[in-house]
Order: structure tokens, then sequence, then C-alpha cells
């Protein structure tokens, strides 16, 4: 049987592109059995070459090209002549990408099999510019299907940590995102995992974005000012500190009361404990956590036994080349396993524990050349899922592009999820502790990073969860607990029989601290120098693999 092929066409306002348009092209052509078959020129202008990077007849060859320089209607959408239309149906294209700043009538939307595809906004200077006029914690983008009645079918959707100090900074954090999205459609189309193009339960009204005039545009300008101010002035004098504690409840308590009295294990000023996770064995309660080196920015896995009010610490239990952090805990077959936070290794790997030694041996490689953050796996109606975020993909990718494997067998083949990454938001991906099944439902701890890293929680629970599909959505959030002691943030949380282990964020700012991060730029120290050197090998050598 023949292999499904997608033919598509592009408007443009021009011959030539911005990069991140040139990007999205490349990665759609870079599909087997996608081809770019068709160029419309909406009243294009040659002067535009200056302002763009690329032209589109260099980057795509033999495209065939349609000059449309007709009038538009009294609701400004661009009309097409009868002549034009039957040139675009005689293509047989099964979608167009809309890169103009123009605006259609009905008689195109549904000339192509899966429509006409837009970005959220036009192409236009002031994209995105209400974000940050408005002081809002949260960019959305998406990409959307044209449909009747002026309504917009959601194809793909993202949610971003506005950069606030930077206008220039946060347009290219969301064109970086969006530019793979017309892509994974077309490999979900390939796939035949596409239900969602014609799901008219997810439409949205089109909404045009007027632009700022004189005034606006002063007061945008003051505020970018004062927010880099901000900015400068949080990084110069300010240090977060973490801390972990235990709550006397089981996790499950935290979906009707999210409030808790922590009891933390220490109070330390100069301390930096976070990401806990916990069993019981003969010795008590045994809590593996993040402990972050300052000197040298690199995080390791340290542990603690507490046993009638008594603490012991082993620290640096866990001390690898590169950052480590996340110690997920996982219990299976009456055997311990840990996963740890390795991203800067490309892998994701289980360590059992040799309960003789107290050593922690690497029995699996899961993931490979993967940059995976803050792995969690669960075992879900028989099938065995991993949720990680990625780094390196965009500026934030590790805390709002979501990604599952599943495998039938723990130690098995781990396979990706037909629709990663399944979600990008930056308000409930970032996994954030144990998962949980509570009255038959599976529920996802997540971070949420919108306003500040580790702002808080998100409490996740899973609507669809299948090879295919996913869905989830928020029920609960998990604020930081503003009475105690590190009341500016909370990440981590997890269960160890009927109790829960959770972190907390202090923000110290002090004008000393200056002096302090002046430390980080004294002569490198070897240590430095060991890490730095691994992650050079780790690029020149993709193949290398750490070893336990």
């Amino acid at each position: 049987m023949n292999r499904k092929r997608l033919r598509f066409g592009i408007i443009s306002d021009s011959y030539y592109i911005e990069e991140w348009q040139k990007n999205c092209l490349e990665k759609m052509i870079g599909i087997k059995n996608v081809d770019a078959r068709l160029l419309i020129l909406i009243n294009s202008k040659k002067m535009d070459q200056k302002f763009k990077s690329t032209s589109i007849s260099d980057l795509i060859k033999n495209v065939s090209i349609l000059q449309s320089d007709t009038s538009t209607t009294v609701n400004q959408e661009h009309q097409f002549t009868t002549g034009e239309l039957e040139k675009i149906r005689e293509e047989k294209l099964d979608f167009l990408l809309n890169f103009s700043s123009s605006s259609f009538g009905e008689e195109i939307i549904d000339l192509p099999k899966y429509g006409v595809w837009v970005f959220q906004y036009s192409s236009d200077l002031y994209r995105y510019f209400d974000d940050i006029y408005n002081d809002d914690a949260i960019t959305f983008a998406m990409l959307l299907k044209l449909s009747q009645e002026n309504k917009r079918i959601l194809l793909k959707e993202g949610c971003f940590s506005t950069i606030k100090e930077s206008f220039k900074s946060n347009q290219e954090l969301i064109t970086t995102a969006i530019s793979s999205w017309p892509a994974l459609v077309c490999r979900d189309i390939l796939n035949n995992n596409a239900d969602y193009i014609n799901n008219a339960s997810k439409s949205l009204l089109n909404q045009r974005v007027p632009k700022p005039n004189m005034i606006q545009m002063g007061k945008f300008h003051l505020r970018l000012l004062n927010n880099k101010y901000k900015k400068i002035m949080s990084k110069l004098f300010s240090y977060e500190y973490w801390n972990i504690g235990i709550v006397p409840k089981p996790i499950y308590e935290f979906l009707h009361n999210p409030e808790a009295n922590i009891d933390w294990i220490v109070q330390k000023k100069d301390l930096y404990y976070a990401d806990p996770f916990a069993y019981y064995d003969e010795s008590g309660l045994q809590i593996l956590m993040e402990e972050l080196d300052y000197r040298v920015v690199k995080g390791f896995i340290s542990a603690v036994n507490i046993k009638a009010d008594v603490m012991i610490f082993d620290r640096a239990m866990m001390k690898f080349p590169c950052h480590m952090s996340y110690p997920f805990i996982l219990k299976h077959n009456n055997e311990i396993y840990c996963i740890p936070e390795t991203s800067e290794a490309r892998e994701a790997s289980i360590y059992s524990l040799d309960k003789k030694n107290q050593e922690w041996n690497k029995v699996k490689t899961i993931l490979e050349d993967f940059d995976a953050v803050d792995s969690t796996i669960v075992k879900y109606e028989n099938t065995w899922w991993l949720f990680c975020t990625k780094s390196f993909s965009t500026v934030q990718s590790h805390n709002n592009e979501l990604h599952i494997y599943y495998s039938s067998d723990l130690f098995g083949e781990w396979k990706p999820h037909s629709l990663n990454p399944v979600k990008v938001d930056i308000r409930s991906s970032r996994p954030a502790g144990t998962p949980f099944i509570h009255e038959g439902v599976l529920y996802r701890p997540a971070q949420d990073c919108s306003k500040t890293y580790g702002g808080r929680i998100a409490l996740n629970r899973i609507k669809n969860l299948t090879i295919t599909q996913f869905e989830e959505e928020v029920v609960r959030y998990i604020e930081p607990m503003k009475n105690s002691i590190y009341p500016d943030g909370v990440h981590t949380i997890s269960n160890a029989g009927g109790i829960t282990i959770i972190d907390g964020k202090r923000t110290d700012y002090n004008f000393l601290h200056f002096f302090r991060k002046l430390y980080k730029y004294k002569p490198v120290s070897s240590e430095k120098v060991k890490s730095a050197k691994f992650i050079k090998e780790r690029e020149s050598n993709k193949k290398w693999r750490l070893e336990s």
C-alpha cells in the first residue's frame, strides 16, 4: 500500500521570510512524504528583502508561484479571483500555511483537504506587545486552522513565561517554539493521529491585534526599562535557598486541602536541599535529595536517614561529573530504584540499591541521546509511563515541553509517545514529584514556573493516557507556605507511606550577596574544570555514557 503524501502551499507577503519561518519550512520539507507545491504571493513587496533572511524560492526548488494582487473586501479580507481559486484547486493541496498578514474569506478556507493554517497573530511588528505592556506573567501562542463563521480550530498551543525585560527575546522565544508546530501536525496526519484537526469543540473566535499608539509605546518602553532594572538587581543582590520538610499526611489529601504544617529538617541559612524523594527500610525513613554546591553551581545527590527524631546525613552519596538532581524513587518487586536527573549526560538511567552496602548501581539506561529533565515513572493500566521535559529545544523547554515514553516492561524497550511533545505549558508541564492514584484516577504533580522558577505545584488529573492520546487538567495548586520560613516557592512533592515530603524556597536579598557572587568569577577550580571537560566530551562524543 502506498504511504500517504502531503502537498502544501505557502501564503506570503514576500519572497523573503524571517529566520523562524525558514526553520518552519525546513522542518516540514524534511519529513518524508511532505512536499511544498505552491507559493501564493499576496501584494508582495520586493523591498522587504532587507528585513528578511531567506528567499522561499531558493529554499524550495521548483515550487509553483501564484501572484495575487487583487483588492480586499469590506471586512479587510483578501479576495481571490475565480481563476486564482481554480489554480489553487488544481494543485490538490492538503493544506495552506499562511505567513502573510492578510485574512481570508470562506472561499479558500475549505479548498485544501486540511484547510488553511495560521499562527495566532499576523506577522506584524506588534505581535506579543500586549503581554509585556500588561505585565502578564504568561504568553500564549497557537497554530490554528481557519473555519467557517470567523472561527479557528486549535491545532497546537503553548504557554510560555513572558520575558518581560526584552521584547525581542520574548518574540524569539515564541517563534522558535512555534516553528516546529506545522511539522508536528504533518507528522500526526501521516501517522493517522490528527483527529483534533476537525475538532470544532476547540474553536476560537478570530481576534485582530490593534497597533499601539504613541503613548502606549512610550509606556511600553518605560516598562521594559523597569523590568530590566529589576532583573539586574535580582541577579546582583538575591540568592535562593531551598530546604525540605515533612508533612504528616498522605499526598492525596493535598487534593482536598493544600495547606500543610511543614517540619523542616534543618534551618541553616546557607542551605540548598531540594527535590526530595523517600522510602522506608529497616533503618527508618530514607530521604534522597539534591544538594547544590554554590562554588561550582553543580548539584549532587545526598541523603538523610531519620529514625526516632535522629537525623544522619550522607552527603554526596551519588556524585557524577555532570549536574545531578531530582532523585526519583521507584519501588518494584520489593526492590528500590532511583532515576536521578542527569540531562547533561543526555540520558535517563535506573539505579538499583544494593541493600548490603547501601550503594547505587546502574542497571538500565532507558533514554539515550535525549536531554530528559526530571524523569518520573509510574505504572498505570499495565503500562509503564515516563514523564519528563526536554532541555535545549528552546530557552524554556526544560520547564514547559512535556514528553512521554512508555514500555510494557520497566527494563524493556521504551518508546516515545506519538504526540511528543504532548504539551507545551510553563504552568503545568515539568514533573514535580510522585504521581499517585486516588479513587481510581491518576494524578501527576507538575511545576508552575510561569512567575518564577518553582513558583508552585499544579496537581494534574490525567483524563486520557494511551500510546496515541494524552489529556490532563489542573485540579489543584499547592502554593508556597507563606507562614513558613520558605515562603517563596515549592516545586517537588513526594509520598512515603502515610507522609509527604516537600520542599520550599526562600529568596534572600542582601547587598553582601554581590560580593558572594563575585566568588564565582575567581580562577576556575579543578572541580569546575572537570565538569567543563565532561560537558565538552559529551558534545564531541554522544555515545559516551556515565557509569555508576
